[in-house]
């Protein structure tokens, strides 16, 4: 299982190194809030220096502003701010949310796919007791099933 991951994990990397270019041109696009209460909101929530303080103003814009032309870009910066300050379950939530807008968006795979590696390995350390039974169980070798007639 952790063979698969790890191996799902360095594919995605290696496909975002070969997609950075285009990424880039595509986030190059000029975007323009036309709603000066949402642009000024927006740059307060984005000149936060404190990860705590930027992740709040960014999660309170986005309740604000549901349907922002920035709503990505927010959810960009929201899916890094809580990678820097380890946040993994909100990282997770954050390139989940930015997967419903665009299922394409190889960044949000990357950082979900590393954060769900993360927890991955958190329960590889010590797994809860249930699983330790469930992995017990499968580890059981199964009877041979008869096919045909006796």
């Amino acid at each position: 299982m952790k063979k698969l991951v790890l191996a799902s994990a360095m594919a995605l990397a290696s496909i975002s190194l070969v997609s950075a270019p285009t990424l880039r041109a595509q986030g190059s696009d000029q975007i323009t809030i036309q709603n000066p209460a949402e642009f000024n909101a927006y740059q307060q929530a984005t000149s936060q220096t404190d990860p705590t303080a930027k992740a709040k103003a960014l999660e309170d814009f986005l309740t604000a502003y549901p349907q922002s032309v920035v709503k990505k870009n927010v959810l960009d910066d929201l899916m890094d701010t809580y990678q820097q300050s380890g946040k993994i379950d909100e990282e997770l939530s954050a390139a989940s949310r930015i997967l419903q807008i665009d299922p394409n968006y190889m960044k949000a795979i990357y950082s979900g796919a590393s954060a769900l590696r993360q927890v991955i390995r958190r329960f590889a350390v010590t797994p809860p007791r249930s699983l330790r039974r469930a992995l017990h169980c499968q580890s059981q070798p199964t009877p041979p099933m008869k096919i045909g007639r006796s």
